[in-house]
C-alpha cells in the first residue's frame, strides 16, 4: 500500500501547481510573498498619513516637497551604496531597515512632542522622507529577490511575488482606512514599524533558503546554509551604479525604460485630470472614483501576477512581455484622443496600472538577474530610486479630492 506523502510536502505540491513552482521553491517563494507584503503593507499604511500631511502643509507647497525629495533620494544613494560596498547582504539589508524603523519611532515621538504648528514641518519632513522609504525598501526588496532567484526561477515566481505586494497594497490602505479614525496617525505609525521588523525576519530567514534557481556558486549570490557560507560583500566603488548605468548599454536602456514609463505616466494623468473634471463635478463622488478605480487595479493586477506573468512571459518570451505595457500606452491614448469619456478613460487606466504591476514590473527585475551582484545592488538602486524619482518632476500632484491642483513646475527647465 502506498504511504500517504506528510501534511507539509502535499501542501508544498499543492501550492506549487496553483502557481506554477516547484515543491522545493515552495520555501522560499512563501517567505518572499510574506516579505514583499509586509514592506507593502507597511508603506501603504504610512501613505494616506503622508498624503493628508502633505494637504495639511499647504498644497502650494507640495513641488517643493517632491523637489526636497528628489534632493533627498540622491544624498541617500551613496550611503546606502556605502553599506553595500562594506558589508555583506546578511548585515546592510537589516540595517536597512532598522533605519528606517528607528525613523518611524522618532516621528513618533516628534508628532507628539510638538504642537500644530510643529506638526506641520514635521509632516512636511515626514512627506520627503516616506517617498524615500517606500523607494529604498522596495528596491532592497527587489535587489535580494534578483540576487536569489536565477532567470528560470524568476520567470515562474517574480509575478507570484509580485502579488504579495500588490495584496499588501490593499491591506495596508485598509488597515489605515480602519483604524485612524480610532486610533489616531501617531500610533499607526508604529503599526507600520512593527510590519517593517517582521520583513526583516523575512528577509533573514529567505537568505538562509538560498533562495531558487541557482547553485551554490558564491558569485552567483546564493548561500549554502549547511556550510553557513554566504556570499562576499559586494565591494567596489561607491560611485559604480552611477558609473554603470552610464557605461553599460543594457543598463542605460533599462534606465530609458523606466523614465519614458513615468512621463508617460504623467500625459495620462494630465489626460485623466481633463476628463474627471468635466464629468465628475462632486469632490466625494471624485475621491470614491478614484477609490473604485484603484481597487479594480489591485484586484486585476493581483490575479494577473498570481497566474499570468509567468504564462505571458513563456508564451511571448521577455522582450513582448516586456512591451506589452508602451503597446497598451499607445493603443490607450489613441482610443482617448477618439473617445475622450469617462469610460474610456476607466479601460485604459485601469488596464495599464495592471498590466504594469502584473507584467512589466516584474519583468523589468527579471532583467536585473543577467547582471553582475554589483550592479544588482548599486545600479538597480540607482535606477530605481534616483532615475525614477528625477523622472517624476514631470508627473503632476493631486490635491486633496484626486484632481490636479495648477501649480508651478519645480524644475523650470522642464518643458
Amino acid at each position: 500500500m502506498a504511504q500517504t506523502p506528510p501534511p507539509g510536502p502535499r501542501l508544498a505540491t499543492g501550492i506549487a501547481r496553483l502557481v506554477g513552482a516547484r515543491p522545493e521553491e515552495v520555501p522560499a517563494l512563501l517567505l518572499a510573498f510574506g516579505y514583499h507584503l509586509l514592506i507593502l503593507t507597511s508603506y501603504f499604511i504610512l501613505r494616506p498619513i503622508r498624503d493628508e500631511m502633505g494637504v495639511a502643509g499647504g498644497v502650494s507647497n507640495v513641488p517643493l516637497l517632491w523637489t526636497g525629495t528628489l534632493l533627498a533620494t540622491l544624498a541617500a544613494q551613496p550611503l546606502y551604496a556605502a553599506l553595500v560596498r562594506r558589508l555583506p547582504r546578511s548585515r546592510f539589508i537589516p540595517y536597512t531597515y532598522w533605519f528606517f524603523i528607528a525613523n518611524l519611532g522618532l516621528f513618533y515621538l516628534a508628532l507628539g512632542a510638538t504642537g500644530a504648528a510643529g506638526n506641520v514641518w514635521i509632516g512636511r519632513v515626514f512627506y520627503v522622507w516616506s517617498a524615500v522609504f517606500s523607494l529604498f525598501t522596495t528596491t532592497v526588496f527587489w535587489s535580494l529577490m534578483v540576487d536569489l532567484f536565477g532567470d528560470g526561477a524568476g520567470r515562474r515566481l517574480f509575478g507570484v511575488i509580485a502579488a504579495g505586494g500588490s495584496l499588501g497594497a490593499i491591506l495596508g490602505s485598509a488597515v489605515t482606512a480602519g483604524l485612524v479614525e480610532s486610533l489616531g496617525q501617531r500610533p499607526l505609525l508604529l503599526v507600520s514599524a512593527g510590519l517593517l521588523g517582521l520583513a526583516v525576519v523575512c528577509a533573514h530567514h529567505l537568505a538562509a533558503t538560498g533562495g531558487a534557481g541557482r547553485g551554490p556558486s558564491p558569485e552567483a549570490g546564493t548561500a549554502d546554509p549547511a556550510a553557513g557560507v554566504e556570499p562576499a560583500v559586494v565591494g567596489g566603488n561607491l560611485w559604480a551604479g552611477v558609473g554603470h548605468v552610464l557605461r553599460s548599454r543594457y543598463l542605460t536602456i533599462l534606465a530609458c525604460f523606466l523614465v519614458f514609463f513615468t512621463i508617460g505616466s504623467s500625459f495620462l494623468y494630465i489626460q485623466q485630470a481633463a476628463i474627471v473634471e468635466a464629468a465628475i463635478t462632486d469632490r466625494a463622488a471624485r475621491t470614491a472614483f478614484f477609490a473604485r478605480v484603484d481597487l479594480a487595479v489591485n484586484v486585476m493586477a493581483i490575479v494577473g501576477q498570481a497566474w499570468l506573468t509567468a504564462r505571458l512571459v513563456r508564451w511571448l518570451g521577455v522582450t513582448w512581455a516586456l512591451a506589452v505595457v508602451p503597446l497598451l500606452s499607445v493603443a490607450g491614448f489613441l482610443a482617448l484622443a477618439v473617445t475622450p469619456t469617462l469610460w474610456t478613460l476607466v479601460v485604459v487606466q485601469a488596464t495599464r496600472r495592471a498590466a504594469n504591476f502584473a507584467a512589466a514590473r516584474p519583468v523589468r527585475e527579471l532583467l536585473y538577474t543577467a547582471v553582475s551582484r554589483e550592479d544588482k545592488y548599486k545600479a538597480k538602486g540607482f535606477i530605481d530610486t534616483f532615475v525614477y524619482r528625477g523622472a517624476e518632476p514631470w508627473r503632476p500632484g493631486r490635491g486633496a479630492d484626486g484632481m490636479i491642483p495648477p501649480r508651478p513646475r519645480p524644475f523650470p527647465c522642464h518643458p
